[in-house]
């Protein structure tokens, strides 16, 4: 049956199983959870308004009067900062995350002063890179350089067309994940070379990324890579529901111009967004 909601059961191997009213809840619990698993991450997500001591050129972490509730709901870490005990405090904590996660414009959804290390992540971090059905020849080459297979896509989701929904790789389906540091980043040019060369006839915009796995940041085609012809349309719906782009970040779908409403259709057909 079900498990009651409110009770922590701990299986054989002594894993916690939770159980959640939402999808949105679960997510937000994962979210306040593996910030806490380390003592600065939440340095990444405070409110810079309350956070800043101007006298001793600090910032000062306390995430529950960030989110409005009682300070019973956090604990001191290790280097001295407030943050969610996100299991106790669940029932108030994930009420009071939602109702920041949910505005664009709040803290939550915007860089904190720590953020600036998210970047230095994203330079050492080579990404995911997605393929399709290419010659027994072209693999092995591939496999001789050495590569790291993280999903194989097969059954209903390769069935779906390209432009049937929002995302672009249903005929890629293979994905590869590299890692981080030179020789991962050595790997993927070998890699994305053979591809380029061997099986996309020199055209370097066939390659394709997979979203989850973004690669380093520089990438001039990013738009294409992540999300090939759907881009457009996906700008124009963009530009429907954050038409400021207050959910933004460097490598994210950018709002059409707020003039257009019409985007093309799965079959090319002119569409207009009312």
């Amino acid at each position: 049956g079900l498990l009651d909601p409110d009770i922590l059961v701990l299986d054989s191997s002594g894993f916690a199983t939770l159980e959640f009213s939402s999808y949105v809840d679960a997510q937000l619990y994962i979210i306040c959870f593996n910030l806490g698993l380390s003592d600065y991450r939440w340095t990444e997500w405070v409110d810079p308004n309350r956070s800043y001591n101007e006298t001793d050129n600090v910032y000062k972490v306390d995430i529950c009067e960030d989110l409005g509730i009682d300070s019973k709901y956090c604990y001191r870490n290790n280097v001295g900062y407030l943050i969610p005990n996100c299991y106790t405090g669940k029932d108030v904590i994930l009420p009071a995350l939602k109702s920041v996660a949910i505005k664009p414009q709040s803290w939550f959804n915007r860089p904190g002063p720590g953020r600036p290390g998210d970047n230095r992540v994203r330079t050492t971090w080579t990404g995911g890179l997605l393929y399709g059905r290419v010659d027994p020849d072209v693999l092995l080459e591939m496999a001789n350089v050495g590569v790291s297979i993280g999903h194989f896509a097969r059954g209903a989701p390769t069935l779906v067309g390209r432009d049937e929904t929002a995302y672009v790789g249903r005929e890629e389906y293979t994905l590869l994940d590299f890692c981080c540091g030179q020789a991962s980043k050595e790997s993927y040019d070998s890699i994305t070379s053979i591809l380029v060369n061997k099986a996309y006839d020199g055209d370097a915009s066939k390659l394709r990324g997979f979203y989850n796995y973004l690669n380093i940041e520089g990438n001039r085609n990013w738009r294409d890579y992540y999300f090939g012809d759907n881009y457009e349309r996906l700008s124009v719906v963009k530009a429907m529901y954050d038409e400021t782009n207050g959910f933004g970040n460097s490598l994210q779908v950018e709002p059409a111009p707020l003039s257009s409403k019409s985007g093309k259709g799965p079959n090319g057909e002119e569409t207009i967004f009312d």
